[in-house]
């Protein structure tokens, strides 16, 4: 691709950078988004309230890959929350909301500015520039610059990680109830024993998972925050030690 120039580069294809360059698209804006091509591993939830009126390229319930009524949340004791949850069909969701986008299917090493315009340094050894360029790589720092000036890679902030599994069946989750958090030690309904979890002094991960209407159960263990993010293989000890099986080679 020559050099180009739009109103706006989305940096990242995601559902925050696809969901943005929709809505701009939508409202006559010269948007691109640069990112490789690559499916969403994820999962994406949502209560229902918080997304009923987004634009999503679509209708909400099309895009689902299930919906609950009611949602578990375990810290000392158990709560019953009587509001909507739902999760979304990745693949929908990224169908719709890209349809009417324009991809470029690069990747962006960086950005150079001046007073008028951002230009991105594609992989491809093409460029392109933007009124406007908005990071929308997540946990990456594309474009932040952060390891720079004496900022090493140990002060970038940290990041939500989560190891999940699309399984058969599990007693550990519940029907018709969606466990948005289950914050109880992973070994307490486990006679697993010397796997780290949410002790005094360790760092607090929690249960979220879900019976979907096709008979497959969501099980994951998240780490809501951790600054180095928490490493994958930990969150699958736990998630195993909850479960009382590691059902990675099954899932």
């Amino acid at each position: 691709m020559a050099d180009d120039h739009v109103d706006v580069a989305v940096v990242g294809a995601g559902p925050a950078g696809l969901s943005l360059a929709h809505s701009l698209q939508s409202r006559g804006v010269a948007v691109r988004v640069v990112a490789p091509e690559s499916p969403w591993h994820a999962t994406y939830g949502a209560w229902r309230s918080d997304v009923d009126g987004c634009e999503l390229g679509a209708p909400l319930d099309s895009m689902l890959r299930g919906a609950w009524d009611t949602v578990r949340v375990v810290g000392h004791g158990e709560h019953l929350l009587r509001r909507g949850y739902v999760v979304f069909d990745n693949e929908r969701m990224q169908r719709a909301l890209g349809a009417e986008v324009e991809m470029v299917r690069d990747t962006a090493l960086g950005a150079e500015h001046d007073i008028e315009h951002t230009t991105l340094r594609l992989a491809s050894g093409s460029s392109l520039q933007a009124r406007l360029a908005i990071d929308a790589t997540g946990s990456g720092v594309l474009l932040a610059h952060r390891a720079v000036a004496g900022i090493g890679a140990e002060n970038v902030g940290g990041a939500q990680t989560a190891y999940g599994l699309v399984v058969g069946s599990s007693p550990h989750v519940q029907p018709e109830v969606f466990t948005l958090m289950d914050w109880r030690h992973p070994d307490a309904e486990s006679s697993n024993a010397g796997v780290p979890g949410n002790k005094s002094g360790a760092h607090a991960t929690f249960f979220y998972g879900a019976c979907f209407t096709d008979g497959s159960t969501l099980v994951e263990e998240t780490s809501l925050y951790a600054r180095p993010p928490h490493d994958i293989d930990d969150l699958r000890r736990r998630l195993a030690a909850r479960l009382g099986s590691d059902f990675t080679d099954t899932a």
